[in-house]
């Protein structure tokens, strides 16, 4: 009994985001962007913009220097632990890894912007 709950509490300090996954608001500052555009390739841009979510009340925040506009947005964790943010009708997703490395790809017209870095 004693060994089983080392182990389960080992496997529970081995995945310290774990609780984060299903928590509530978090912040996702990013340390890359890029701009795509067809027939232009993708090239590096300012990055001007961070995001807010909250996972419980299912609100996803793109804000920049003038505020933020919100979003509903749908919010699960997948099986292999990363966050799905999906804001439809937007063309905008986010993927968070249980280590809160994230993605958010956005679509504007023929351009896509992906925005790459941390969420906590």
């Amino acid at each position: 009994m004693i060994v089983r709950a080392l182990v389960l509490f080992s496997a529970a300090l081995s995945v310290p985001n774990a609780a984060a996954a299903t928590s509530g608001p978090s912040n996702c500052q990013w340390a890359e962007k890029s701009q795509c555009e067809p027939t232009k390739g993708c090239k590096p841009i300012a990055i001007t913009t961070y995001a807010k979510f909250d996972r419980i009340g299912k609100v996803y925040e793109r804000c920049d220097r003038r505020g933020c506009d919100s979003y509903a947005a749908n919010v699960s964790v997948v099986e292999n632990g990363f966050t799905k943010i999906d804001v439809k009708g937007r063309g905008m997703f986010v993927n968070i890894a249980p280590d809160g490395i994230a993605t958010e790809v956005v679509s504007l017209g023929n351009m896509i912007l992906i925005s790459q870095g941390i969420c906590k």
